[in-house]
């Protein structure tokens, strides 16, 4: 399924009354009234991630014996052990790691991450024909945006596929429920992450704002969502109309303008050292859970070793187990 671009120009006045209207509902008057719950009240929580075909044919050399032709997927494969099986970063609360995969998935992919362990829900094409992502690998990111149709779950715990962890998780959900973290309840709205980072950050970035683009953009690599049919058709309603925001970053162009900090269903900052993108080998020493970055081809060398390891690790896990 696409969605039809074909409103007039005039029809961006509507998104303005339409965050003033959805701004009355979220009032602050509301707010003040709404109980709260924590993460740990929910009744089915998944960990996540999404996966769809390669935009670019391209082998890229992991070794002299081997290349991949979709590191992503390789990528999936990674995620999918460390949360499974691995004994450092595996799941200890028996929760489930879901795929979601574009319908561009082949079958032999989907057969490969289901005997891995994961669970594979195939999602439909979505995306706005007039946003232009600037990278062609966003190509199908928009995708994502379908998250929010999942309402067969309580909260998701969602990583990009080119995520490393070095350690379980599960002390994240713990973390949120035990340090009183309150997010709304479910006739409202969830949505937190970690800002984004600039790719020449130091290392155990502190620094603000030259670490960062800024603190108010999410980076959509690393989310805690509620899925919202509401919220999924609202995203939808916004997408649609042409030029409404930048969507020059895909699915992170459209969560930023709606979910902006300024605006009134802000995004939610959890502790920062739970995510990291571009790691320096110091910020893995230094204990972040979730190392985003690209484990074939990562931007600091020094880290190559680190993550190849987790590659082999998963290679020779998995041949083990079909044996």
């Amino acid at each position: 399924m696409r969605l039809i671009s074909s409103f007039p120009c005039i029809a961006g006045i509507l998104i303005v009354i339409g965050l003033w209207l959805w701004g009355l509902f979220f009032s602050s008057e509301n707010t003040e009234q709404a109980a709260v719950t924590r993460a740990g009240d929910y009744k089915r929580i998944i960990y996540a991630t999404y996966l769809s075909q390669p935009v670019e044919c391209q082998n890229y050399t992991v070794s002299d014996f081997y290349s991949s032709a979709d590191p992503y997927f390789d990528a999936t494969r990674i995620l999918t052990y460390q949360i499974l099986h691995a004994p450092e970063t595996r799941t200890r609360l028996n929760i489930e790691f879901v795929v979601f995969v574009h319908e561009n998935v082949d079958q032999d992919k989907r057969s490969i991450l289901t005997s891995d362990g994961a669970q594979i829900v195939e999602t439909a094409d979505f995306r706005a024909e007039w946003i232009r992502p600037k990278d062609q690998r966003w190509a199908d990111a928009q995708t994502k945006i379908r998250l929010w149709q999942m309402t067969q779950y309580d909260l998701i715990v969602f990583l990009d596929a080119d995520s490393v962890l070095t350690r379980s998780i599960d002390y994240f959900l713990d973390d949120l429920k035990t340090n009183g973290m309150e997010i709304p309840l479910p006739e409202r709205y969830i949505l937190a992450g970690v800002p984004q980072l600039r790719p020449n950050h130091s290392s155990n970035p502190l620094r603000v704002p030259e670490d960062y683009w800024d603190k108010e953009t999410l980076n959509t690599g690393f989310m805690i969502l509620q899925p919202s049919l509401e919220l999924f058709r609202y995203l939808e309603a916004v997408m649609i109309v042409e030029n409404s925001f930048d969507g020059s970053i895909a699915d992170q162009s459209v969560l930023n303008f709606v979910f902006s900090p300024l605006g009134p269903i802000p995004w939610i900052n959890v502790n920062d050292s739970w995510n990291i993108q571009w790691p320096w080998s110091a910020d893995i020493k230094a204990g972040y859970a979730v190392l985003h970055e690209k484990w074939w081809a990562p931007m600091h060398w020094e880290t190559r070793d680190y993550f190849l390891s987790w590659y082999w690790r998963m290679v020779g896990y998995q041949d083990t187990r079909i044996r």
